[in-house]
């Protein structure tokens, strides 16, 4: 199609986010009895299983950070997170580093409980930057009101070490700006 379209609220919830009301409660629960850190452990430990399905998938597509991003825009969608990736090349005099690769999401399963406990957010974008290998900021989510959730990824520039990190790389090569837009 010419254009893209993106789910109501309504729409968002007939995809799923049951049981929003038990995960709420259970969070707040575990938070208020185990803390902050309890919380974005569960995060991890609910993105780790996602990072491990993607992973053998976005290494069959290379070093090549756009098509490591299109790969990973490939996985979500076939999760049901209707994804893209969009190639944004720098345009002249800008020099090719500043090129990038904008992933976006039209579906998040869990918007309202990232809404409630933002980390779900942080963690996820934490899981992108070790599959894609650079560092990526997170511009909007769903879950802060945002249309989508977007997540910039520079293409033109090299990880450290002057190479493209594979995803075996240890994640403190991998820096996450977790900045996001939000609506006013």
């Amino acid at each position: 199609p010419a254009r893209r379209y993106v789910l109501s609220s309504q729409g968002q919830s007939s995809l799923g986010n049951d049981y929003l009301d038990i995960a709420s409660l259970a969070l707040r629960q575990l938070q208020a009895v185990a803390g902050d850190e309890a919380v974005r452990q569960f995060a991890v430990d609910r993105f780790s299983e996602m990072e491990a399905r993607y992973a053998p998938e976005i290494e069959q597509a290379g070093p090549d950070i756009t098509a490591r991003a299109r790969a990973l825009s490939a996985a979500l969608s076939r999760d049901g997170f209707v994804a893209s990736a969009a190639e944004i090349p720098a345009k002249a005099p800008l020099p090719a580093a500043l090129s990038s690769v904008q992933l976006c999401q039209g579906h998040c399963p869990i918007q309202q409980l990232a809404a409630q406990f933002p980390v779900f957010c942080d963690v996820e974008t934490e899981v992108f930057a070790r599959l894609v290998g650079v560092d990526v900021r997170r511009l909007s989510t769903l879950a802060r009101g945002g249309h989508v959730c977007t997540t910039h990824i520079p293409t033109g520039r090299l990880a450290a070490g002057g190479s493209h990190v594979p995803r075996t790389a240890t994640a403190s090569l991998v820096e996450v700006n977790n900045h996001q837009q939000e609506r006013p």
